[in-house]
């Protein structure tokens, strides 16, 4: 009966054991500087999407970056090729709207990121304007580019398009956000500073 037991219970505990070893391995870029790193390399090859991000891995590809542009250097617009897989659709094969806003969201964060401001912030609001549809299959272009980046906040756009037939030129445009992130300004130190936005509680990676 003992030999039945530890039979039975050992999958259990390979399974638990295999679990914990993941999350041990798997980083989180929880304070500022490992977001910055992690949102700067969004969509590289070779670079782990972590959490909520994970099922873009494979379907998320770094495009490239436009010239220079105000803010201090930041390189506007950025881009990323995008092919929408089964798990980024609902329940009628279209591109889901909430992986829409989350793509906006870590996009801007992305772009953000790729600047000389050395941080990414936290949001503070995201607006997403929903223009056309795109389905299981179809490739989109994001571009996101920062229209202003002060001492405490960052304005980026992001717009989706459809690649048309042939892979070349800019199709229908499917979606257009807006991203705002505070940060914590030139002032503040790179060790314990938190933006106005976190004093009320708000987690720091988001």
């Amino acid at each position: 009966l003992a030999a039945r037991l530890l039979a039975h219970l050992a999958p259990v505990r390979q399974r638990a054991a295999a679990k914990a070893a993941a999350a041990a391995a798997e980083p989180e870029p929880r304070d500022e500087k490992g977001k910055t790193e992690y949102f700067g390399r969004f969509g590289e090859i070779g670079h782990d999407l972590l959490g909520w991000d994970a099922p873009l891995q494979d379907a998320l590809c770094f495009a490239g970056e436009g010239a220079a542009a105000g803010g201090g250097g930041v390189a506007s617009p950025a881009r990323w090729r995008f092919k929408v897989g089964p798990a980024h659709v609902n329940g009628y094969g279209a591109l889901h709207g909430g992986c829409t806003a989350s793509v906006i969201d870590s996009l801007g964060t992305a772009a953000i990121a790729l600047g000389e401001g050395g941080e990414c912030g936290v949001a503070v609001s995201l607006d997403v304007q929903y223009l056309s549809p795109a389905k299981k299959g179809d490739e989109v272009v994001w571009e996101a580019s920062v229209l202003k980046r002060g001492g405490r906040l960052a304005t980026v756009e992001v717009r989706a398009h459809a690649v048309p037939k042939g892979g070349r030129g800019r199709g229908k445009l499917l979606a257009v956000g807006s991203l705002t992130k505070s940060l914590r300004g030139p002032g503040a130190s790179a060790e314990g500073a938190e933006p106005q936005s976190l004093r009320a509680g708000y987690p720091l990676n988001l």
